[in-house]
């Protein structure tokens, strides 16, 4: 208000990484009592956050956990000492700005002090000021976000289409069925036109030897009594060559069904390991010429499309790798030479790759590390001995009317390799430096 004298909030009572000495630390956490000692630290501490709190708890437990009045004297030297040391970092001006990211590239936690309590399960990345940590972490989240509100109307149209077309499946596996009873009305059909003799119009059944067996059985034949003994075969003649038809026509149907559901799945596939918004845009046009999504049109320009991924090898062989089904038919039918080596998961949807000879022999050493890239872009990525088939490009053969992706193959050799995410990053960065 005009006149009146601005008098700040009074502090509070916690203490701060600057004050927290040992002696200080164990009243303020004894007098908590029970409490987790990260809540406890975020509680007595002025200026932390839980990730922090949970980093000293690491590093004075050594990797396990306790209640704040339930601290050893070792764990208080040990709690000590961490907030010491980066009270240090801070006032020398040289703090360890860290960000932590999933092993699937989502975001995590990011902190002013080095993050260890993740281990292996997150990977970490330091900046050389907080403005620059926060700048590439929230640049990260808003485009993260962005890719996935544009995925997730794609994955919902993939999900909708992958029911529809497996319930439309499984009814046209049922009626298959009910088509096995043909050979029966075959059978009745020739018994009555040989007992012809024997049968008279107005009969409702009739009982009659099957002589295609060895031991002639009595069958007992439905008859219609309407019609003469001849109508009632053609009758059955007429619903055999009815059920001989939709066999033949329901197993095309079926399998056009399996082939549409595998195409499906290879598109969640690719959908699920995009981290670009040129991939699912490409992914959309890919879905409109299949007739799954209605066409985008763009005000501006539409994002721009992403080239195959690219990668080096230690033995200096170019490795390419398909982003989408469209790009893996043109690296692998158009692009690529037909001595080039070409591998892909074995019945496990994946990209297409390509190692690029250029006329050379290709080392063991090579193939192994391009079935390692094929694996990991791959619905194979978190499993262990993963099969990859290789074979020269000549002998990959798209069929006629095949959709996007899909392609025949011979000549072909098995590799069992693990995905290997850091040597995926090492060679990808080898590239980018050539």
């Amino acid at each position: 208000m005009p006149g009146m004298v601005y008098s700040p909030p009074p502090r509070s009572e916690k203490l701060t990484i600057f004050t927290a000495d040992r002696y200080a630390l164990s009243q303020q956490l004894a007098a908590v009592g029970q409490l987790k000692l990260p809540k406890a630290l975020v509680r007595v501490i002025e200026g932390v956050s839980p990730v922090f709190a949970r980093e000293a708890e690491f590093y004075a437990c050594k990797g396990g956990d306790a209640a704040a009045g339930e601290l050893t004297d070792d764990m208080l030297d040990r709690l000590a000492f961490f907030l010491k040391k980066t009270a240090a970092e801070i006032s020398s001006g040289k703090p360890r700005f860290t960000a932590v990211y999933t092993k699937d590239g989502s975001l995590s936690e990011y902190c002013f002090c080095d993050i260890c309590q993740y281990g292996t399960l997150g990977l970490k990345k330091y900046y050389d000021s907080a403005s620059e940590l926060l700048d590439s972490f929230y640049s990260r989240k808003d485009l993260s976000a962005r890719i996935k509100q544009k995925a997730s109307d794609l994955f919902r149209v993939i999900l909708a289409a992958s029911e529809r077309v497996a319930r439309r499946t499984a009814n046209q596996k049922q009626e298959l069925k009910d088509c096995a009873d043909k050979e029966r009305l075959k059978l009745c059909g020739d018994l009555i036109m040989s007992n012809l003799y024997r049968l008279e119009k107005g009969m409702t059944s009739a009982k009659l030897e099957n002589y295609f067996q060895p031991d002639c059985p009595t069958v007992e034949i439905a008859l219609d009594a309407r019609l003469t003994p001849a109508q009632n075969a053609q009758k059955y003649y007429s619903q055999y060559r009815k059920l001989s038809t939709a066999e033949k026509r329901l197993q095309e149907l079926i399998s056009f069904g399996e082939q549409e559901l595998d195409y499906i799945d290879s598109v969640f596939d690719l959908l699920s390991r995009a981290s670009t918004e040129g991939e699912i845009a490409e992914l959309r046009a890919e879905l409109a010429e299949q007739g799954y999504v209605k066409s985008t049109r763009y005000k501006g320009k539409p994002p721009k499309a992403e080239p195959p991924a690219r990668f080096l090898s230690d033995d200096g062989f170019v490795i390419l790798v398909g982003r989408n089904n469209k790009q893996n038919d043109k690296l692998t039918l158009k692009d690529s030479d037909k001595s080039d080596i070409w591998l892909h998961t074995k019945n496990i949807h994946g990209s297409h790759v390509i190692i690029c000879c250029e006329g050379r022999p290709v080392p063991e050493s090579t193939l192994i590390q391009a079935a390692q890239l094929a694996a990991y872009h791959s619905k194979g990525r978190d499993s262990a001995q993963v099969p990859v088939d290789y074979t020269q490009v000549r002998f990959v053969k798209k069929p006629a009317g095949a959709k996007p992706g899909m392609v025949i193959f011979t000549n072909n050799k098995t590799l069992f390799v693990t995905p290997d995410e850091e040597l995926t990053a090492r060679l990808r960065a080898a590239a980018e430096r050539r």
